[in-house]
This record gives structure tokens, sequence and C-alpha cells, in this order.
């Protein structure tokens, strides 16, 4: 008898604090534990795409001004 009464007052204190949670445990449904893992390849990937576009812009007008060099 004695030890059903142990078990339950140590058992109430678990049941109260994992009843409380805050809103940042909550995952999101649409971002995955997958999703979240690429997000900083996904934003490498993008800055990378950008400095790759402006070594375009600039090969560009290099051989734009080269050519007017030239004639």
């Amino acid at each position: 008898m004695m030890t059903k009464k142990y078990y339950f007052i140590l058992f109430i204190p678990f049941i109260l604090i994992g009843g409380c949670s805050s809103e940042d445990d909550k995952t999101t449904p649409e971002q995955s534990n997958t999703e979240r893992l690429f997000d900083d390849q996904r934003k490498v990937l993008e800055k990378a795409k950008e400095v790759e576009q402006m070594l375009q812009i600039n090969m560009n007008n290099r051989m734009e001004s080269v050519d007017e060099y030239e004639q």
C-alpha cells in the first residue's frame, strides 16, 4: 500500500513537467527535419549563383571594352 502511494507522488511531477511545453518545441508540419538540414546548403548555393552571375556580367563588360579598344 505504501509503495503505491510513493509511485503516485513520484510520477505526478513527471506528468506535470511533460505537459508544459513552449511553442518553440513544436515543429511546423510544412518543414521537416530533412528540409531544415539542407537550408544552409541551399543558401550557399543561391549565393554562389549570384556570384557567378556577377562574374558573367563583369566578363561580358570586359570583353565589350576589349572589342571597343581593338576597333
